[in-house]
């Protein structure tokens, strides 16, 4: 399964030739969370809170994504930094097919995410695909999904092949506020050596300020409330709940040009 979901993002990004014709849009967007976790694999990266940054660029069904996070806390149980430093770089093409069941969804993309800068070897590149298919059911838009994804660890850090069903819903509750919720499963495979180990990193030299170990499945969800001030600029309040880490809440701020 993991070498066909490979194979299908890897021929999808070959031929990919953004239009130069198509309509271009920068999104860029600040901040901050109690917590920092990671979905997929129900980690605890930082306990304490981090700051984040993201700028996306996007022509057509073609967008780049930078984002990053940064600890605000430095004294962490390796010394000055942890796991919650973290820049990612993605390629994504996000197209809807009309089908004779409706609109569908195909998102394929691949990123590269490096963990504790300067301090520690470890780094992912990641390949997915998804699928969704939007539901309007009255004033509710249901978005069922399904996620493939193939982690190829750099440093200490292990391959790891995640699928991941889930759904997506959004009700506007007045003329600016919008509620947005998301619950999902997460299913990991990889041996049994990667489960059983208490932390991905090799030694004190790659800085984690606390254990992370993996975990088969997860589950987790998420409730946001979405205020639009008009002009292609919003904010967000988000609460998170997630098996094998502590709830977190986080407050961003979002601006389009």
């Amino acid at each position: 399964m993991r070498t066909l979901s490979l194979a299908i993002v890897a021929a999808a990004l070959a031929v990919a030739t953004p239009v130069l014709s198509e309509p271009c849009s920068t999104t860029v967007s600040t901040g901050v969370n109690s917590s920092f976790s990671f979905n997929e694999l129900g980690q605890d990266l930082s306990h304490r809170a981090v700051v984040q940054l993201s700028g996306t660029y996007t022509c057509g069904d073609y967008s780049a994504n930078m984002f990053s996070t940064s600890a605000l806390s430095t004294s962490g149980r390796y010394g000055e930094r942890s796991y919650a430093d973290e820049p990612d770089f993605t390629f994504m093409r996000d197209h809807t097919y009309a089908t004779v069941a409706g609109p569908v969804d195909i998102q394929l993309s691949i990123a590269y995410w490096k963990y504790a800068p300067f301090k520690s070897a470890d780094a992912n590149l990641v390949f997915a695909s998804a699928i969704n298919r939007p539901i309007e059911v009255r004033h509710v838009t249901l978005n069922p999904f399904l996620r493939l994804t193939q982690y190829l660890g750099l440093g200490s850090a292990p391959n790891i092949f995640d699928v991941h069903p889930g759904v997506r819903a959004s009700l506007p509750l007045s003329k600016k506020w919008t509620m947005q919720t998301e619950v999902g499963m997460a299913y990991n495979f990889a041996g049994t050596d990667v489960f059983a180990r208490a932390t991905p990193i090799e030694g004190p030299a790659s800085a984690l300020d606390h254990e992370v170990p993996y975990h088969r499945h997860t589950a987790y969800a998420t409730v946001s409330f979405v205020y639009d001030f008009g002009h292609d600029m919003s904010v967000t309040v988000a609460m998170q709940s997630m098996q094998h880490a502590p709830a977190s809440l986080g407050l961003t701020f979002q601006k389009k040009f």
